[in-house]
């Protein structure tokens, strides 16, 4: 009753109202302006340049690499993303690892039950400081989740030029477009995700193509310095005649 009453004043008092992801917006009314958050652009391009380095680290050989980033728990997917990567695995010649990072919840005493057998191919790796050094080392970023707004962890790999293949909740329709920029599944669709993991690994003419697209589109949309543009545009006006500004309809 609290949080209803906060969240119903949240959402009429402000002169302005801001929201991250257009499906947050339109879970609101569709009131209010999106400004999705933003991503330092050059400073996680130099990952890149640690690639092999942590690749030789994490003993990865040839293997195409996945990699999750997230908090590891059932509405992030976790259960979907072991079944479809196991599929996967005995679908194609092609060899694979899975990359889990991520912080635990109640799942991990399970999540390490369930991959005892395939330690070697899946690396539950926990929370580290420095996600996106791993996400540069992997080829495939997969993050299929049950509800989303615009994850941080999807827009950092696509600037890193690491192919995403998502679910296709809140706003990932609005910027994956199948080989384009990334693919979609439907939510908890493990066959669909082992499917498009195992066309996506097979063709790596097709990871890097689609990878240079998704970075390309992040620079231009989502770089840290878009975002603070918007932000300044919205503050600038608000102090101009803030007398003048009344709280949004």
């Amino acid at each position: 009753m609290t949080f209803d009453a906060a969240e119903w004043f949240g959402v009429r008092i402000p002169h302005r109202l801001v929201f991250v992801a257009e499906s947050l917006r339109a879970a609101f009314g569709g009131r209010g302006v999106v400004i999705p958050v933003g991503v330092p652009f050059a400073k996680l391009r130099v990952a890149l340049d640690h690639r092999d380095q942590v690749r030789s680290e994490l003993r990865l050989g040839d293997a195409v690499t996945l990699a999750f980033v997230g908090r590891v728990t059932a509405d992030k997917g976790i259960w979907t993303l072991i079944e479809s990567f196991r599929s996967a695995r005995w679908a194609t010649n092609v060899p694979l690892k899975l990359l889990v990072i991520g912080p635990f919840d109640a799942v991990r005493e399970e999540i390490v039950r369930r991959t005892e057998d395939a330690r070697e191919e899946i690396r539950i790796m926990g929370p580290r400081e420095e996600p996106w050094r791993y996400v540069a080392a992997s080829d495939v970023f997969v993050l299929p989740s049950f509800r989303e707004g615009l994850p941080l962890s999807l827009l950092e790999a696509m600037a890193l030029g690491i192919p995403p293949i998502t679910s296709s909740v809140g706003d990932m329709p609005l910027i994956l477009q199948a080989r384009v920029t990334g693919w979609l599944v439907p939510p908890g669709d493990a066959k669909a995700l082992s499917r498009v993991i195992v066309q996506v690994t097979r063709d790596k003419d097709l990871r890097v193509l689609v990878g240079k697209r998704a970075s390309e589109l992040v620079k231009a949309r989502y770089d840290e310095a878009v975002t603070l543009d918007a932000y300044r545009r919205i503050y600038s006006e608000l102090m101009v005649h803030p007398s003048m500004s009344p709280p949004i309809p």
